[in-house]
C-alpha cells in the first residue's frame, strides 16, 4: 500500500532530484563506452507521456554527468520487476543500477544476485551519514553491505492537537501504547464533540492498518519466508481484534462511519471530526481541505502492552549487478548519492529544492524516517526549514520514536490481495458486535494461504 506522504514527497523530489534510477536495456558487461568512459546503465526515466519530470530527470543526469566526466549514463524507462529481474540475470542483460522494494534484499542478498559493494562505499565514506537501520535491509550476516537505501517510511498515528486539547489531553504528549490510545479517544469522545478514533476498513486500508497494528503488538502477517500466514498463529492479531471490538461497542469512541479507506477519512479528520487515526495525510488534510497545519500532530505506532515497538514500513533501496565492474560500483554509487542523496548532504541543492516547491506552494518535506543518519537529517531539515511550510516541531513524538523502531516490510507475495482478506475481518467487527473473532481470523488465514499457496 503507497504512503501518501512519501507519494508526494518523491513526486516533488522528481521535479529536483528525481526518483531512484532503476532498470536499463544495456548489458552491465560493457564496461566502457566509445570515447573510454565508465558505461553506466539506469533506468526509472520518466515516461514520454510525463514531458515535465522527463526533462527534470534528463536535466540532473546532465549535471552529474556535467561534475563526472568520466562517466556515460544510459538511461531508460524500465522499472525493477521480479521476474524481469531473473529473465535479464539469466541473458546477461542485467543493468548496473537498480532499485527493489524493502521485500527483496534478503532474497537478492543470499542467492548473490546483487553486488558486494561494502568496500566502493567504505572509499566514498558514503555508509558513514546513512541511517544504521535502514542499512541492516541491506546487509548479510557478516555486516557486509549490498546496497543503499534511497526513501523510506514508517507508520505512525495521526492526531488533531486541538482535539486533544480540548480534551484536557496533553498535544505534544500523544499516546504511546494502544491501551493509551484507548483511554484518550474515550476522553476525546466524552469531552468533545468528535469520535475518539477512526478505524480503516475498506479498499485493502483497512488490512493494510491492521497488519501494522500486528506488527505493533509483536505479532507477524506471514512468516519470513513469505509463503505461510502466521497471523492467527498466535495470540496478536486477537488482541488487535478485541481492542477494536471494545473500542467501538464498550466505549463508543469509535467514528459512526464504519466503512472509511485512506481517502474517505481524509476530510473528516481535517474537519475536527477525528480526534486519531492511523491513516491520516498532512498535504490533503491542510492543502485540500483546510485543517490547520498547527492542529496536525504525528507520533510512532503504539504498542503492544509489553512489546517492542515495531511498524510497518516500505521504501526502495538502489542495488548493483553483481556483474558490475569494480570501477563500475564505484560509478553507481556516485550516481546514486548525486541523484537521491546529495540533498541531504549539500546545503545549496536542500535550499533550491525547497525553494522551488514553496514557489508552486507545494510541501518539500515532510519529516519521517530518512535513507541518512539522524544527525544528517536533522541538519537537513534545518537548511530546509525557513521555506518549508510544514510545522516539523508537531512531528517530534515520531521522530523520537523511530531510533530502535524494528521496520518490518510489508508481505512480499500477494499483499493487496491479503489486505482485502482483512477487510471484511474489521469490517465484521465494526459492523456485529457479537462477531466472533476467532473464527473470522481463522478462516481468514485460510483463505491467505490459499493464496499464498498460488504465488
Amino acid at each position: 500500500m503507497a504512503n501518501t506522504h512519501l507519494s508526494r514527497l518523491i513526486a516533488v523530489v522528481a521535479l529536483g532530484a528525481v526518483t531512484l534510477a532503476v532498470l536499463a536495456a544495456c548489458s552491465s558487461d560493457d564496461t566502457g563506452s566509445g570515447d573510454g568512459r565508465i558505461v553506466l546503465t539506469v533506468g526509472h526515466q520518466p515516461p514520454e507521456d510525463q514531458p515535465d519530470q522527463r526533462a527534470a530527470f534528463d536535466s540532473r543526469v546532465a549535471a552529474f554527468e556535467e561534475a563526472h566526466p568520466d562517466i556515460d549514463v544510459q538511461p531508460s524507462a524500465l522499472t525493477y520487476g521480479a521476474q524481469d529481474f531473473q529473465t535479464q540475470l539469466a541473458g546477461g542483460t542485467l543493468p548496473i543500477v537498480m532499485q527493489a522494494p524493502f521485500t527483496e534484499p534478503p532474497t537478492l542478498i543470499a542467492n548473490r544476485q546483487v553486488a558486494d559493494i561494502t568496500d566502493q562505499a567504505a572509499e566514498l565514506g558514503l555508509v558513514d551519514g546513512l541511517n544504521p537501520d535502514l542499512l541492516k535491509l541491506v546487509e548479510d550476516a557478516d555486516g557486509r553491505l549490498y546496497g543503499i537505501p534511497v526513501e523510506a517510511y514508517a507508520l505512525g498515528l495521526a492526531y488533531n492537537r486541538d482535539l486533544f486539547t480540548q480534551a484536557g489531553l496533553d498535544p505534544d504528549s500523544p499516546p504511546q501504547t494502544w491501551d493509551e490510545v484507548r483511554a484518550y479517544a474515550k476522553q476525546i469522545s466524552d469531552r468533545t464533540d468528535a469520535a475518539g478514533y477512526a478505524q480503516l476498513s475498506t479498499r485493502n486500508c483497512g488490512g493494510w492498518l491492521l497488519t501494522a497494528m500486528i506488527y505493533g503488538f509483536g505479532g507477524r502477517l506471514v512468516d519470513d519466508d513469505g509463503t505461510k500466514a502466521v497471523f492467527d498463529d498466535g495470540s496478536q492479531a486477537a488482541e488487535v481484534m478485541d481492542l477494536i471490538h471494545d473500542m467501538k461497542w464498550d466505549d463508543g469512541s469509535m467514528t459512526e462511519q464504519n466503512l472509511y479507506d485512506c481517502e474517505s477519512v481524509q476530510p473528516d479528520f481535517a474537519a475536527g471530526r477525528i480526534g486519531m487515526t492511523l491513516k491520516a495525510d498532512f498535504i490533503p488534510a491542510t492543502q485540500q481541505y483546510g485543517m490547520n497545519p498547527e492542529a496536525f500532530g504525528y507520533t510512532g505506532m503504539p504498542t503492544g502492552e509489553g512489546s517492542a515497538r515495531s511498524t510497518l514500513a516500505g521504501g526502495n533501496v538502489a542495488v548493483i549487478s553483481p556483474k558490475a565492474t569494480d570501477e563500475q560500483k564505484t560509478a553507481a554509487l556516485e550516481y546514486i548519492r548525486f541523484m537521491y542523496l546529495d540533498r541531504f548532504f549539500t546545503e545549496e541543492v536542500a535550499v533550491e529544492q525547497a525553494t522551488a516547491a514553496q514557489a508552486d506552494g507545494a510541501v518539500y518535506e515532510l519529516p519521517g524516517i530518512a535513507p541518512v543518519s539522524e544527525e544528517q537529517y536533522q541538519t537537513f531539515l534545518g537548511w530546509i526549514q525557513p521555506y518549508n511550510a510544514v510545522p516539523v516541531a508537531n512531528w517530534q513524538p515520531y521522530l523520537d520514536s523511530i531510533p530502535g523502531t524494528e521496520l518490518i516490510p510489508e508481505p512480499k507475495y500477494q499483499g493487496q490481495q491479503i489486505y482485502a482478506e482483512l477487510d471484511s475481518v474489521i469490517q465484521a467487527v465494526l459492523t456485529d458486535q457479537n462477531a466472533d473473532t476467532a473464527t473470522l481470523l481463522k478462516d481468514a488465514q485460510t483463505r491467505v494461504d490459499a493464496l499464498l499457496a498460488r504465488s
